[in-house]
């Protein structure tokens, strides 16, 4: 499994039929402020799990945690993969993008 975090966004990486990447950002979405993913990366990559893990106690209003995404390299090619961080229907929310680039041989 390859893993990437906040300081792989503009990275490619080289994957073989039927590696999986792991991709964890910070969320925060009792703030409104949510990940969508803008360009999926198919049908290179194929989205396996979504989940998100409060980094913080049941009692701590407001806290954010971790965003993680797991695709499976399907198809031989090349795909980009964008993340947007915003709150949805905000047009003057600050946006933030994480993006991947990955090549699959077959």
């Amino acid at each position: 499994m390859i893993t990437l975090g906040p300081g792989d966004s503009g990275r490619t990486i080289d994957l073989a039929a039927g590696d999986v990447v792991e991709l964890r950002l910070f969320e925060n979405p009792t703030t409104g402020y949510v990940w969508s993913v803008t360009r999926d990366g198919s049908p290179v990559l194929a989205l396996l799990d979504s989940t998100f893990a409060s980094q913080s106690s049941p009692r701590q209003v407001g806290a954010g945690g971790t965003r993680c995404w797991r695709f499976r390299a399907s198809a031989p090619g090349t795909a980009a993969m964008e993340m947007q961080y915003s709150r949805p229907g905000d047009p003057e929310s600050r946006r933030r993008t994480f993006s991947f680039e990955a090549r699959c041989s077959g």
